[in-house]
């Protein structure tokens, strides 16, 4: 583990935490005869976590039949179906409430609450299951005209099932509190595409596709909540025995989208080509249907081709510049808008919560500019690559029914209110690779790679300058012009412990709040190397981050605080060996049997920083830029030990 801890995580071993075990075992099978090849495939992978109570397990299997009926037609099929379930006891992560982890942590901020009422009286459980189908139909007509047809569904339905027994707090103040979460996900999409290729005098090669292509979603949501119930001993399977009326909410979220597009593609003797596309999408119900166009294009020249072909130390030397434009359209239902808006919305009357509509639009554009040079027979490389992209986030919230006859249909949608906002990132990313030992026996090859990205927002609208929630009253990111979406906000502190009076009015309130740092990383690295000798080959990967901040409110909370300041706002650059494995493969004279490997593998030997909660790479409240750069009840970093074993038939 990493850092000092106001906690000794070795004292916890017994009570909360334990070592891990993770099992994954995988079985496959295929054949093929004349021209059909099929392939079957089977694995299950199953985890006791480091926490305790904590473990999932997941399992499925694969098929997959492809045939060449002749030279012309080409078809296929492969579908996939798994199962799985996962249980977690860490709690909410809602600022001033408590969880395991943070009675791991400060245990007297929660006199009513205790590590063992949270193992044994609460649960997060997650059931999952999944079915996934493509299909594939090619054509040849010609050696140059083909048609190729694509189509696959995806189906989940996850159920999370949630439980306060009276070893929590909140389970022993309401006699019980459970809730079932239920969510159907039906994602499916269809391609049709004409391709035409040739190439003349092998020198001149001109690619042209035309294709449409429809995909949609079908989301439904069904929830119910209660408390005080009859008996706790079937935990929220028994949600029915419940004493209080249930809160049941039911809701979906529909979404199709059409689209065709163009594309051409040029190049001569591979010296220098361009490439083209226009796609047309077209929303269904989306901002009054309209349809949106979005062009892309790069251009290519390579210049030991070209200028340097008598320069043997240079191998390659290639310069591409590209733009383009795409976009991502949704429609939110009522019951979704807090995830998609921090702007307060209307409070919708109960029963009309279909007739309200949200329309999201996220529209990027994109240029960059990238050097792609190696040398000595490609045994020394780089890729220098810049690039300026510049998105718009655009939010609307509609109306589309009205009463008639004492009953609710629908109309014509009125806008209520719409926000729009622009986020630039510009930034550089640099790749090295090198092939230091290249022989008979032994290579050994080693990469980096370099990013850097400046994030800014140009413009905005002032009602999502806050960002989400995450307790009473409780903020810690915001959005202002010329900086970081989601950076952190707070006051500033004087030596002696004060917040600094930043306005001069000798008062202190939300006006002396400044930004206390950004979340996201602005610097990000990496290095791996690889080593093989004969039939043994060794891995090592390291990664690091630098210029972000993390919110500790493990220690705010702590110190019996309730609002972020500069002490709380931690550098969380780190350095880290994320992984190191060690392989060999065992000769095997037998006749069926194809290879025998044995691996070893470690992650997380080390993690170096500064920050001196549990984990620098902390994100609690998930992907949500709004709430992100946050550590409350997360978890220490996990040191994990593999053993593995691979034989072929």
């Amino acid at each position: 583990y990493h850092g000092n801890f106001s906690t000794d995580i070795a004292s916890k071993i017994s009570d909360i935490f334990r070592p891990g075990l993770a099992t994954n075992h995988q079985i496959a099978a295929s054949g093929s005869k004349n021209k059909s090849a099929w392939r079957l495939s089977a694995w299950w992978k199953g985890e006791m976590g480091p926490v305790q109570n904590q473990s999932y397990s997941y399992g499925g299997a694969n098929l997959g039949f492809e045939t060449r009926a002749n030279n012309v037609v080409w078809c296929g099929i492969h579908a996939q179906l798994s199962i799985g379930n996962m249980n977690s006891t860490t709690g909410p992560s809602y600022f001033g409430k408590p969880s395991l982890m943070l009675l791991a942590r400060t245990p007297y901020l929660f006199p009513d609450n205790s590590v063992d009422g949270w193992r044994y009286d609460y649960d997060d459980k997650n059931e999952e299951k999944r079915a996934l189908n493509t299909m594939f139909l090619h054509l040849n007509f010609t050696p140059y005209l083909r048609l190729k047809i694509d189509c696959g569904a995806d189906y989940r339905n996850n159920t999370r099932k949630i439980w306060y027994g009276n070893g929590t707090s909140f389970g022993k103040e309401q006699n019980g509190a459970a809730s079932i979460l239920s969510q159907g996900l039906l994602r499916y999409n269809g391609t049709a595409t004409l391709e035409f290729e040739n190439v003349w005098d092998v020198r001149e090669h001109f690619k042209a596709d035309l294709a449409f292509d429809v995909n949609g979603k079908v989301n439904r949501f069904n929830t119910m909540n209660g408390t005080d119930f009859f008996t706790h001993s079937l935990r929220a399977e028994g949600l029915s025995l419940m004493g209080s009326k249930a809160n049941i909410h039911t809701f979906d979220c529909l979404y199709n989208n059409l689209s065709g597009y163009a594309f051409l593609s040029y190049d001569h003797k591979k010296m220098f080509g361009l490439d083209m596309s226009l796609r047309a999408a077209y929303t269904p119900g989306y901002d009054r249907s309209k349809v949106e166009f979005y062009p892309s294009g790069n251009l290519f020249v390579d210049l030991k081709k070209i200028a340097l072909p008598q320069i043997g130390a240079i191998s390659s030397f290639k310069i591409s510049a590209g733009y383009g434009k795409a976009a991502n359209e949704e429609i939110i239902p009522y019951q979704l808008f807090q995830e998609y808006t921090s702007t307060a919305y209307a409070v919708a009357e109960l029963g009309t919560e279909p007739f309200y509509k949200g329309f999201n639009r996220l529209v990027t554009r994109e240029c960059n500019v990238a050097l792609e040079m190696s040398f000595l027979k490609n045994r020394l490389g780089f890729n220098l690559e810049f690039y300026d992209k510049r998105s718009s986030d655009s939010f609307s919230t509609s109306f589309c029914g009205r009463k008639y006859k004492g009953l609710w249909e629908y109309t014509d949608p009125t806008i209520l209110y719409s926000t729009v906002g622009t986020i630039g990132n510009r930034g550089v990313e640099l790749s090295l690779n090198g092939m230091i030992i290249r022989s008979k026996d032994i290579r050994w090859k080693v990469e980096a790679n370099f990013s850097y990205n400046s994030c800014q927002i140009t413009s905005m609208d002032e009602s999502e300058r806050t960002g989400k929630k995450i307790g009473n009253d409780m903020y810690v990111n915001v959005n202002a012009l010329g900086n970081q979406v989601g950076a952190l906000y707070g006051y500033l502190e004087n030596p002696d412990g004060s917040y600094k009076d930043v306005t001069g009015d000798g008062v202190i309130d939300l006006r002396d709040r400044q930004i206390l740092g950004n979340a996201q990383p602005a610097f990000m690295e990496g290095l791996s190397s690889t080593f093989e000798w004969k039939n043994l080959k060794a891995e090592i990967l390291f990664d690091a981050a630098q210029g972000h901040y993390i919110a500790d409110l493990n220690s705010l909370l702590a110190d019996r605080k309730n609002v972020l300041s500069s002490s709380y706002a931690k550098a969380a650059d780190f350095f880290r060996l994320s992984k190191l494995s060690v392989g060999y493969s065992i000769p095997v004279k037998a006749k069926k049997i194809r290879d025998l490997q044995i691996v070893a593998s470690a992650r997380n030997l080390f993690c170096i920083s500064k920050y001196d909660g549990w984990n620098p790479d902390a994100n609690c409240f998930g992907r949500n830029v709004s709430t992100q750069g946050v550590d409350y009840g997360s978890y220490p970093m996990t040191r994990t030990f593999l053993l593995g074993i691979s034989l072929k038939f």
